[in-house]
């Protein structure tokens, strides 16, 4: 099942993640258009994220806009490859824009088995996941990307 799929079913389906009453939210998600919708420049290339999701408490000012990319990394390049690095660019510029919070995650198609020998030696699961990227694969990969925006809209 692809990730669209996946969002849409959960949010849907769920009345809760992960304990929270998801009604207390509007949730939004919309697709990304390649090379016209909203972009960013990382390391002198043009990043088109494939959706974004947009989580906001009934109280407008806790918001959280979460950009989604699907990439494979069975033959990626962690340290150099600009998508991969779209969830530390918005670290490093305090997941913060005139009051909105910003975060992004990598949804990698690549299960972690899979991944060659040379990325899990230098990166473990857990590495990934606090680089923002989280595995299909794994079952409740959509309950960690939910875990962390209702993190930042609490903070």
């Amino acid at each position: 099942m692809k990730v669209r799929e996946h969002l849409i079913g959960l949010i849907k389906n769920n009345t809760k993640i992960n304990e929270i009453n998801i009604s207390d939210y509007e949730i939004y998600l919309f697709r990304n258009p390649s090379k016209i919708g909203h972009h960013f420049y990382i390391n002198n290339e043009v990043i088109y994220p494939d959706f974004i999701l947009w989580v906001r408490e009934k109280d407008p000012k806790n918001q959280v806009i979460a950009y989604i990319e699907p990439h494979g990394l069975i033959f990626a390049d962690l340290e150099n490859d600009a998508k991969l690095n779209l969830p530390d660019y918005f670290k490093s510029i305090g997941n913060k824009i005139n009051g909105i919070k910003l975060c992004a995650f990598i949804v990698s198609v690549t299960d972690y088995d899979n991944l060659s020998s040379n990325t899990k030696r230098n990166y473990s699961k857990k590495d990934l996941k606090n680089k923002g990227i989280v595995f299909q694969k794994d079952n409740n990969y959509l309950n960690e990307i939910f875990e962390e925006i209702f993190n930042l809209i609490k903070k």
